[in-house]
């Protein structure tokens, strides 16, 4: 076994999946790291972009991790909104 490289048969890929919601733009990205996958998550509105990532966090696979992604989005967008109304 050779140390500092993955095994050949380990295949890594990115995915990617969107949506619109409330006026936004949703753009989740994941990516393969040997023990999982990390999140990362793109919210637009207009001209303004918002990165939000998840290094804290490994996912076992892709739906998992847009599951949370999307329940990430929606928090976030809720809490933009109330403090958009609020000012």
């Amino acid at each position: 076994m050779v140390y500092g490289r993955l095994p050949e048969y380990v295949m890594m890929q990115s995915l990617n999946y969107s949506f619109d919601y409330q006026g936004f733009e949703i753009l989740i990205i994941g990516y393969e790291i040997g023990g999982g996958w990390r999140m990362a998550i793109e919210l637009r509105k207009g001209s303004d972009i918002e990165i939000i990532r998840d290094t804290a966090n490994v996912y076992p696979d892709f739906d998992s991790l847009r599951s949370m992604a999307i329940w990430t989005a929606h928090a976030k967008i809720a809490s933009k909104v109330r403090d958009e109304a609020h000012q």
